[in-house]
């Protein structure tokens, strides 16, 4: 099975090797479990490719019992995910959108407003990842508007209660392809990508003061000191 991709460049092709007796419903079923492979391998919903012969019709449900081994695909592909990561010990969970969801729970919420129960707690080390769906990053604040109203400051709105979920697990499923059980899965990094600094003073984190920038001593209320340091210090040193 074979085609193009969004970018029509990359080709997938799927041999088989077919059985000896030819039996018609035996192919079939092949032909269903090759689909469901190549889904899972692109990173794709059965439900949301378009699978059609080289002519440009529908791919009919006994093309492999009739000698067919290469097919054309398209789908509309999304541009990450989003996840759900239920914490430990607590009735929590936090809902957000990423490219790679356990990356950004291995990096941590640490600059996001939280609420108290969550100090200290806010990354892989205390959740773990329970829901997973194609999105994209508007679809994340369509979410959050819809369950918490519009952004505010000091408001924890991409951190949800127990009894919230219900809700949230409809809307998800009304909205969205979840994704299959196979791609829920913790996948451990060796070390962080980025060290994300608090945007905001939290003394049950242990960010009790607001950061200061090692080399001026400015304070940085917004956090982002690696920033400050490559636009202000970096370029006075080449100059």
């Amino acid at each position: 099975m074979g085609g193009n991709d969004l970018e029509d460049k990359y080709e997938v092709l799927q041999s088989i090797i077919l059985p000896k007796t030819g039996e018609k419903e035996f192919l079939m079923a092949t032909q269903q479990q090759l689909v469901k492979e190549f889904s899972f391998k692109i990173g794709a919903f059965i439900e949301d490719i378009k699978l059609t012969t080289l002519a440009g019709e529908p791919l009919p449900a006994d093309y492999v019992a009739n000698g067919g081994t290469i097919c054309n695909f398209d789908y509309i592909k999304k541009e990450g995910y989003l996840y759900i990561f239920r914490f430990e010990g607590n009735d929590y969970y936090k809902i957000g959108y990423s490219k790679d969801a356990w990356q950004c729970a291995t990096d941590g919420w640490w600059d996001r407003n939280h609420p108290s129960a969550l100090c200290k707690k806010l990354d892989i080390n205390h959740c773990s990842l329970v829901g997973l769906c194609s999105a994209n990053r508007d679809d994340e604040e369509k979410l959050h508007t819809h369950f918490h109203g519009p952004a505010k400051r000091g408001q924890p709105r991409e951190f949800y209660s127990e009894n919230e979920m219900a809700q949230i697990k409809t809307y998800m499923t009304e909205h969205f392809r979840v994704a299959q059980p196979e791609m829920i899965k913790y996948r451990p990094y060796s070390e962080k990508r980025s060290i994300n600094p608090p945007r905001m003073n939290c003394a049950g984190c242990g960010f009790g003061e607001i950061p200061k920038c090692p080399e001026c001593g400015k304070e940085i209320k917004c956090g982002k000191i690696a920033r400050h340091i490559q636009q202000v210090h970096k370029k006075i040193r080449t100059e």
